[in-house]
């Protein structure tokens, strides 16, 4: 099918999320953008990735955006949409106004976790979004994913062609990044753990409090969202720092001698990849996406090793581990554009830095 124009249903941006950096990386690179000029709070309130009530008001609104590109014939065979965030509330009616009027449009959507993530919010619901979340699915030509451990969950789950899911990280602009590392310069480490991640259980914070009993080494919890209640009787060396701008939790990051994860869910890490671009001394554990993110020296099987192995070894990672994923909104494009059929062998090798 010939390829017309690229039409960009993105997230919402949010100060506090990775929703700029996106944007930023594809709008270049399609033909129209749907980015409704309406108020929303900003602030995550209900929910976590994004807040659960604004989302829908923005998506919405976008809805409207596509069904007056619709109504004004402004949508042709060969037109492709992609979509930002695949739970996309309304992504049937692309389909349903394109099916109908026999317009041959195709759908391309990125997916962050989901049904198919047994540790994911999202499990709160009940039946019903196991079906909505198979449409979604359905819906779309391709997919695009994190990592393969997400692509493994998601096919399985799905029962998805595993031909039309596509391994490509999310987006990751390391310009983005080059511009905080401008504005902040060069940062002097100091003797503490950064911990970069919601205060829920689905990020390991058992394992995270199992690891502070056994050390006394400062740990500071980010959070760009708001203060939670983190309970009591804590271990004292864990200090919580919340409502963050990206400026300041960069800076923590920058700081920081040593970057821990302790999640089960992770679908592409990006503070992983943050953490490797400020040169810290990185573990994860042997979950979810994290062994593909790191060399293996970086990952920790037990609580037990994490101390010893901070104390040890030179834990920190070539830049080029994080390069790699630069300007990946690129080979989505190509995908959509059929430059290409699947990701080259070799795509996520080592690449030249920047």
């Amino acid at each position: 099918m010939k390829q017309n124009k690229i039409i960009y249903i993105p997230i919402e941006e949010l100060p506090a999320r990775y929703t700029q950096m996106m944007t930023n990386a594809i709008y270049p690179k399609v033909d129209i953008t749907l980015y409704p000029k309406i108020e929303i709070d900003t602030e995550i309130k209900r929910g976590q990735f994004l807040d659960i009530v604004n989302t829908c008001k923005f998506k919405a609104a976008q809805l409207q955006m596509i069904s007056d590109l619709f109504n004004e014939n402004k949508v042709n065979d060969g037109d492709a949409f992609l979509i930002g965030d695949l739970f996309f509330p309304g992504i049937e009616m692309i389909k349903y106004m394109a099916e109908l009027q026999e317009i041959n449009v195709r759908v391309y959507g990125i997916n962050y976790a989901g049904r198919a993530d047994k540790t994911d919010f999202v499990q709160k619901l009940s039946l019903w979004a196991d079906a909505s979340e198979l449409g979604y699915h359905l819906i779309c030509d391709d997919i695009f994913v994190g990592s393969n451990d997400h692509k493994k969950n998601v096919c399985e789950y799905f029962q998805l062609n595993t031909a039309t899911v596509h391994v490509t990280g999310y987006v990751w602009d390391l310009n983005y990044m080059c511009s905080f590392y401008e504005e902040i310069g060069e940062i002097e480490k100091e003797d503490f753990v950064i911990w970069p991640h919601r205060w829920c259980n689905e990020k390991g914070i058992d394992e995270l409090v199992q690891f502070a009993n056994s050390t006394d080494k400062k740990i500071i919890v980010t959070s760009s969202g708001p203060v939670k209640d983190c309970g009591t009787n804590l271990p004292k060396n864990i200090e919580f720092q919340f409502n963050l701008t990206k400026t300041e939790y960069f800076t923590l990051m920058a700081k920081a001698r040593w970057y821990l994860s302790t999640c089960y869910q992770e679908t592409f890490g990006y503070t992983i990849q943050e953490a490797i671009f400020f040169k810290c001394n990185i573990l994860v554990p042997n979950r979810a996406c994290c062994p593909e993110m790191v060399p293996l020296k970086c990952i920790y099987h037990n609580v037990n090793e994490i101390d010893t192995k901070f104390d040890t070894e030179d834990l920190t990672v070539p830049f080029e581990w994080t390069s790699r994923w630069h300007n990946n909104a690129q080979l989505m494009i190509d995908i959509i554009k059929g430059k290409i059929d699947s990701i080259p062998e070799n795509y996520f090798k080592v690449k030249n830095t920047i």
